[in-house]
């Protein structure tokens, strides 16, 4: 079993959790995290919390990382514990996190392949995007 840890500038990845217990029910504290990061919060404060989940999660087999942006502060601070736990700790980091890839991550945790995991998430995500008025097009044209 792996461990979900979601980061966000502001509130994001506090909301997106919320959002994902409304659709798959309510998820362990210590099994799914959600750490926002706030404006006036020091990154020191913020890595150290970031790499306390990370290490405990070794005892869980590993730790599914999402990010709201590449390239954003809590992209940067994930993947400094990535470089720091590499090799201690299974870990894996995914940017641009949306509300399907997160149910298919948070909902398939009893699996140990974490490898696995993360290309199912991923494909979730891409997958469940979809601009509706070009398919809403298609359907006007069939008719």
């Amino acid at each position: 079993m792996y461990r979900v840890l979601l980061l966000s500038h502001g509130e994001l990845a506090r909301e997106l959790l919320r959002t994902v217990e409304m659709v798959i029910g309510g998820q362990p504290e210590q099994e799914v995290a959600a750490l926002p990061l706030q404006p006036e919060q020091d990154m020191n404060e913020y890595y150290r919390a970031v790499d306390g989940f990370v290490k405990e999660s070794g005892a869980w087999g590993g730790c599914m990382v999402f990010t709201d942006i590449a390239g954003g502060s809590p992209f940067i601070t994930s993947a400094k514990v990535y470089r720091k736990r590499a090799g201690t700790i299974k870990m894996d980091i995914i940017t641009g996190m949306n509300l399907p890839m997160v149910v298919e991550a948070v909902s398939n945790r009893g699996s140990n392949d974490l490898d696995e995991a993360r290309i199912r998430a991923l494909r979730n995500g891409i997958e469940g995007i979809h601009a509706f008025s070009s398919k809403l097009q298609d359907v006007v044209r069939e008719e």
